[in-house]
């Protein structure tokens, strides 16, 4: 496990996993039951989950709240906040809007990194850090270099795969070889997958890292390793490794291998369920029928994953996908397929679907309360104006927090304006951390300048990781160009606790430009900061980069079914 945190949900437990004594024996798969035990002759198992899943995270580490995590509550496949904390990064829009936002007079405009800058300033600093004394830093380089996006860092990215005393630094460096996109690196990650002298984790995070290169080289390496002649050369893990692998591709020269997975009789369940999610990650517009069938698939992670990947394929006019999404909603017996449908008819509706959206307010009364944030979510990210009033009552008559959160997260996607003073009054009122931070987020996005005072006073003053993040981004995404300034004043000024710090940092990562990089460079050197802190402030410098509207790392985490519980999948959530 590395010491980054890309999700701001995760920051705490990035904190705790960091220190934790399987890191420092440099461990990265260390989720409960180890590695999944292969299925007897390879075939199909008789758990629904599938071979290598868990029903929920049974361990520890996943299964009670962590002081200060965000969601502060057990991993629960039937709560909104998992699926906003996987997914929230295009919807929250952070680094465009920062990037586009208008400058006033009195202040400097945001400065984003050029090529230049990124070889003056952040190259020179990160390739220091790669030669740390602690291995949690020196695994944050990697990944930060790997964010430059230049080819030129991917010998020293292949000597710290090879070379490194450390495992972690190792494993991630694989990753970073991906995520740098250098075409060169395929060759030497596909020798890597086939390894086997390695760990199965290792070779894993190696077919991850052919997906997300990109290449036409990596992807043809995947489609041969998985290809009936050669399967059994590779471990049942890397396998689905290499499965998920030619999603994060992007490849659409992919798609017929995929289909072919997908149709193929008495295959893994596990496996066809990544395929499916594969396919929506390649955008194959013409699969709406293996859709359809799979969603009626006795296996509940493949229809789990069906029911996401229509929502990124299908449009308002292919009434059998919407047919067959409002029957998942109103009746399969899994709450999670109901979730999902949900969601994915939210996504169809804000291509222009009136109808759906009417659909969707009338089961916003009718629904189980569980069920009631997602279509509420639904509503949100359909940009239907006619829900804004629906959602403004919920919110009033709503005594759950959680409820609550997913209302104003909801109205926040919608810009509906005229929730402002309600939700302003619950953020000044309400005393939960929890709810708090939802709120932030609502009032930045939806342009209420009224709370910067109060928003400034919580960077300030609390010290819940998540209520300290949103509050950072409400403030960047009210165009608060001090805000970042106000970050590095706190950091500077020390003496506090180390989550909090942690949280500090972070925000700076994701809302700071040029003019954060020095501060952070600083910390990430520093002898009088703790090795967590030097990492957090390593990862936040490669942050800096991001320029698009969901982040590079956020690849990981979007539209996937995170409910399968794959032992090498966690890992790479809280990696970043």
């Amino acid at each position: 496990m590395t010491a980054i945190a890309h999700l701001p949900a995760r920051l705490a437990a990035a904190l705790l996993l960091c220190a934790a004594p399987a890191f420092a024996q440099g461990g990265v798969f260390r989720g409960s039951g180890g590695l999944p035990t292969p299925p007897p002759g390879g075939g199909t198992v008789n758990n629904p989950n599938g071979t290598g899943l868990k029903s929920g995270r049974d361990n520890e580490r996943d299964s009670s709240p962590m002081p200060g995590s965000v969601p502060a509550v057990p991993f629960s496949e039937e709560r909104w906040e998992f699926w906003w904390e996987f997914n929230h990064d295009a919807f929250v829009n952070l680094r465009p809007t920062l990037l586009h936002a208008p400058a006033s007079a009195s202040s400097t405009p945001f400065t984003p990194f050029d090529s230049d800058a990124r070889s003056r300033i952040l190259m020179p600093a990160l390739l220091e850090l790669l030669r740390d004394r602690d291995d949690i830093v020196r695994s944050s380089a990697v990944l930060s270099l790997s964010r430059l996006q230049d080819p030129s860092v991917l010998p020293y990215l292949s000597n710290s795969a090879v070379g490194d005393p450390s495992l972690a630094v190792r494993t991630n460096a694989l990753l970073a070889m991906g995520l740098s996109r250098a075409p060169k690196a395929a060759d030497r990650l596909k020798q890597t997958m086939y390894d086997e002298r390695l760990p199965d984790e290792s070779r894993a995070f190696a077919a991850v890292a052919l997906g997300v290169n990109g290449s036409p080289e990596g992807s043809a390496a995947l489609r041969e390793a998985l290809a009936a002649g050669t399967e059994s050369a590779l471990p049942y893990t890397v396998r689905l490794a290499a499965t998920w692998a030619l999603g994060l591709s992007g490849d659409p020269g992919n798609s017929p291998f995929l289909r072919t997975m997908v149709t193929a009789k008495g295959g893994d369940e596990t496996a066809r369920a990544l395929a499916i999610e594969a396919l929506g990650r390649v955008a194959d517009r013409a699969v709406n029928p293996l859709l359809i069938e799979a969603l009626g698939s006795p296996h509940v992670h493949v229809r789990r994953s069906a029911a996401i990947v229509m929502g990124t394929l299908a449009r308002p006019e292919d009434a059998d996908v919407v047919k067959e999404l409002e029957r998942a909603l109103d009746g399969d017996a899994d709450q999670t397929v109901r979730s999902f449908a949900a969601i994915s008819l939210g996504r169809i509706a804000s291509i222009g679907s009136p109808p759906i959206v009417e659909r969707l307010r009338s089961r916003l009364h009718a629904e189980s309360a569980r069920q009631r944030a997602f279509v509420a979510l639904a509503l949100g990210i359909s940009g239907a104006p006619s829900a804004a009033a629906d959602l403004v009552n919920e919110f009033r008559s709503e005594g759950s927090e959680s409820q609550r959160g997913a209302y104003a997260t909801a109205l926040a996607l919608l810009d509906a304006k005229e929730a402002i003073p309600d939700l302003r009054a619950a953020f000044r009122k309400d005393k939960s951390p929890f709810l708090r931070g939802y709120l932030a987020f609502a009032l930045g996005k939806l342009g209420d300048v009224e709370v910067v005072t109060d928003l400034r006073e919580i960077v300030a003053g609390e010290n819940n990781p998540q209520l300290l993040y949103w509050s950072a981004v409400g403030l960047a995404l009210l165009n608060d160009r001090a805000a970042a300034d106000f970050l590095k004043e706190q950091l500077a000024r020390g003496g506090t606790d180390q989550v909090t710090r942690g949280a500090w940092i972070h925000a700076l990562g994701s809302i700071g430009d040029q003019f954060a990089a020095s501060a952070l460079i600083g910390m990430a050197k520093g002898s009088k900061e703790t090795a967590l802190m030097r990492a957090l402030a390593t990862a936040s410098l490669g942050m800096l980069n991001d320029e698009d509207r969901a982040p590079v790392t956020a690849t990981f985490s979007r539209d996937h079914n995170y409910t399968m519980s794959l032992t090498f999948l966690p890992d790479l959530y809280y990696m970043f």
